[in-house]
């Protein structure tokens, strides 16, 4: 079993252009229904982080994380492309994609 995790920013697109809060939400229900059609359930939850500028200047941003867990063993390809989709979709650089072999039980 597989879980399928992005994080996506919502401070700024890639032109560098502010992402209002109204448009921050848009894009987490968004982001939320395309996992769920994909995965069928999801877990989010809002975060920030940072990373040094080219000046060494610390760059932070606020964004969420959508999580999954891949109950249909699909090729790591979907995780792939459905993370591409909404990089395009939100006018990002990137989405953070992470894929870990997990063991997870409902009890």
């Amino acid at each position: 079993m597989k879980q399928i995790t992005y994080t996506i920013g919502t401070e700024k697109r890639w032109n560098g252009k502010p992402i209002f809060a109204d448009v921050a939400r848009t894009w987490k229900r968004q982001a939320c229904t395309s996992v769920a059609k994909v995965y069928g359930a999801y877990t989010t939850w809002d975060t920030s982080g940072g990373w040094p500028d080219a000046d060494g200047n610390l760059i932070e941003e606020r964004g969420f994380i959508v999580t999954a867990v891949d109950l249909k063993g699909y090729d790591d390809l979907v995780a792939i492309n459905l993370g591409a989709h909404l990089r395009d979709l939100f006018g990002q650089t990137c989405v953070l994609l992470t894929i870990q072999n997990i063991d997870a039980h409902l009890v």
